[in-house]
């Protein structure tokens, strides 16, 4: 199928306000994947000219020197599909986490102050591998972004992706855990509400893939898999010890210290694409365990997702 974008580019014109070009869902998608190719825009064109796609638009103008005043024209659609310049790799633990989602084919954002949500499971924020305990925070929340320079963590703090011990003895079906993967599923809101633990968090508003401890060993292996709305929000683990989850988690992606989760949300709230539309939904990668012991700097990767 031709290419809308490299049509509109090789005409003469006219230019095309977003008024009209709200009304070509197809020239939209065009435009979309190019985005997500600059690592602009995440990952699932849609056809929708929404806030962020259009924030996203007017950012790589800028990076670009291309003026813009909310119409597509053929010349900026030519630069759209000039191929993006390697991401640069840069080094120590952030290298680490971006050539982990990249290996993968993950998405990883350009923009500086765009940040990835990035779980390491059986690591320390050290970047150090620690052992998976049962009802324990054995895990890592980082915050991850891109620079001219190179990756750089703008946060990490201890965490946990497992449910606390309560959950997995008491959950009829099995207490659900997330799948490694990297899920588009998440928006600002309120979580526990009317509960001691209630609290500003991101709140599950998408399906997800989990697994249900069935067998309530603490682990994933043969457990049962399903794919649903489980309320796995990312909240505040209230302080709770390093070696008890406790009631604090039951299924949900916890950073242990609630001060370390309101810096965590600070941070977000920044996001230009936050900023752009507060109902944006954010993406987060799991990373399973041992995921950042076999990962070594690499050659300048270009940001390609397959389909694109």
């Amino acid at each position: 199928m031709p290419d809308p974008l490299a049509a509109f580019a090789r005409s003469p014109g006219p230019d095309l306000p977003v008024a009209l070009l709200i009304l070509d869902p197809g020239l939209v998608r065009a435009v979309q994947t190019r985005l997500t190719h600059h690592g602009l825009l995440d990952p699932g064109a849609d056809g929708y000219l929404c806030p962020v796609t259009q924030w996203a638009l007017a950012e790589f103008c800028r990076s670009q020197s291309l003026p813009f005043s909310g119409t597509l024209t053929p010349s900026l659609a030519t630069a759209l599909l000039t191929p993006a310049d390697p991401l640069p790799t840069g080094s120590g633990l952030a290298s680490r986490l971006a050539q982990a989602l990249l290996h993968r084919g993950q998405y990883l954002p350009r923009h500086p102050g765009c940040l990835s949500i990035v779980y390491a499971e059986a690591t320390a924020p050290s970047g150090t591998p620690t052992p998976a305990r049962p009802d324990a925070f054995d895990d890592a929340r980082f915050l991850l972004r891109m620079t001219r320079a190179g990756p750089e963590l703008a946060g990490a703090w201890d965490a946990t992706t497992a449910p606390g011990r309560p959950a997995v003895e008491a959950t009829a079906g099995g207490a659900p855990r997330l799948a490694p993967g990297q899920y588009k599923a998440w928006i600002m809101g309120r979580t526990a509400i009317g509960t001691e633990f209630e609290q500003d968090a991101l709140i599950q508003a998408a399906p997800l893939p989990v697994t249900r401890d069935a067998n309530r060993d603490f682990r994933r292996d043969g457990d049962p898999a399903q794919t649903g709305l489980f309320i796995i929000d990312q909240h505040g683990g209230r302080d709770a010890a390093p070696d008890q989850i406790g009631p604090a988690g039951a299924g949900c992606l916890l950073g242990r210290s609630q001060p370390g989760h309101t810096a965590f949300l600070a941070l977000l709230r920044q996001d230009p694409r936050f900023q752009a539309s507060n109902a944006y939904r954010f993406m987060t990668t799991l990373l399973e365990p041992g995921a950042l012991s076999h990962t070594a700097p690499s050659e300048p990767h270009r940001q390609d997702r397959k389909g694109e």
